[in-house]
């Protein structure tokens, strides 16, 4: 768990109420409850549960809320110290990312390297994963932001000679223009959201991603998990074309949740209605900073990486 999330759960089990709790924090409510359902699925425990006296903590919550307290107090220190080191330093770093990954997370990073390391020349390059790969190993660029496939995917496999770390999972959310009247198969999750299983778009046609992309075999395989054939009316490989569509009443799509809340707070898209999707199908995928295997790392790419882990993108 990064800091944020630490102070996160910290707050809330203090405050007793997510919105106070959002207030304090200065960040969005929706914000905040979509991290508390995140670290409730990677710790595979739910930490919170409404009480009379608003949201307590369940047992598991307080063994997190404990080490939270301690962890952030040892941060705390350590942060004292590290402003005592801090240094200038100089040198370069090529990074890459795609279109998605440059513009919703590695752009927040690079500002923030660039304002603490000034003296360090950044070029950023835009490809897709594949692309990227093949640079890093050839040695064209440093480093690179990737979109993994969820656990169990055939595809999912441990690239040869590079090291992951993996920064936040990304869940997928399923678009559909009112018109479709799926607000009547769904239902709401533990945090009130709309939720639905994927076998409700069975009649539903399906506006698909191009072959070969991955986002079209993550929202295959989560398919595949449900058990449903989808009705494929449209294809195409740009987000943008897809939420237009959707918009028309062409069909439904499945996108990533970060892209999806960008583009759903324009008020030319309320026809779209939004269901989170069960997260037994693994219609996901998770970021990753990859970077080439070796005994040491140079230091503008550590320091790029202790920044993207203190991102948070949902914020």
């Amino acid at each position: 768990m990064t800091d944020k999330e630490l102070l996160y759960v910290k707050t809330v089990a203090e405050e007793r109420n997510v919105t106070r709790a959002a207030e304090k924090l200065h960040i969005a409510q929706p914000s905040l409850t979509q991290c508390l359902r995140r670290i409730e699925t990677r710790l595979e425990f739910e930490l919170f549960e409404r009480g009379k006296k608003g949201v307590e903590l369940t047992e598991a919550g307080r063994v997190v809320f404990d080490a939270a307290c301690e962890m952030l107090k040892t941060w705390d220190a350590a942060l004292d110290r590290l402003k005592e080191l801090r240094g200038r330093e100089a040198g370069s770093l090529t990074v890459g990312a795609s279109w998605y990954g440059t513009t919703l997370v590695l752009t927040r990073a690079v500002t923030a390297f660039n304002r603490r390391w000034p003296d360090v020349t950044v070029r950023l390059v835009e490809k897709n994963t594949a692309d990227l790969l093949t640079l890093l190993r050839n040695g064209e660029i440093d480093a690179a932001l990737t979109h993994e496939y969820p656990q169990g995917h055939p595809l999912k496999t441990t690239e040869r000679g590079l090291t992951q770390r993996e920064l936040f999972t990304e869940r997928f959310c399923v678009l559909a223009h009112e018109r479709f009247g799926l607000d009547r198969r769904a239902r709401r999750d533990q945090f009130g959201e709309p939720e639905i299983d994927l076998a409700e778009l069975s009649d539903v046609p399906l506006i698909a991603f191009s072959a070969g992309q991955r986002i079209r075999r993550v929202a295959d395989f989560a398919f595949s998990q449900a058990g449903v054939q989808p009705k494929v009316a449209l294809t195409t490989y740009g987000f943008p074309s897809a939420v237009e569509l959707v918009a028309q009443g062409a069909g439904a799509a499945l996108l990533p949740e970060l892209y999806v809340r960008r583009i759903l707070a324009s008020e030319q898209y309320k026809m779209i209605r939004r269901f989170r999707v069960p997260g037994q199908y693994a219609a996901e995928w998770t970021t990753a900073v990859c970077c080439r295997r070796s005994q040491k790392l140079p230091d503008p790419v550590k320091n790029l990486i202790s920044i993207l882990k203190r991102i948070d993108p949902y914020a």
